[in-house]
């Protein structure tokens, strides 16, 4: 999956999961549907990891979703490369 296009997608979510949490919407297991469930256990992510982000965002203007991404960037290489 070229980097643009998992980024993308992953920012999109986290927009969709900031603005849910935003309206309050509560658990993670609510956020996403099968597919975007699946997108994120692609690049090895569950989604409370993304309710996590949004929830610290929404509650503290942090993590913004630069530093999102670096974080995400970095387990994802550690889930593809390193777990294989």
């Amino acid at each position: 999956m070229e980097l643009n296009r998992w980024t993308q997608q992953l920012h999109s979510l986290y927009d969709i999961a900031v603005a849910k949490y935003r309206d309050g919407q509560r658990g993670a297991n609510h956020f996403f549907d099968a597919v975007e469930t699946g997108f994120l256990a692609s690049i090895g992510l569950k989604p409370i990891h993304l309710y996590d982000y949004a929830e610290d965002f929404v509650g503290g203007d942090e993590p913004d979703w630069d530093t999102v991404l670096l974080i995400v960037a970095a387990r994802r290489d550690y889930f593809t490369h390193e777990m294989e």
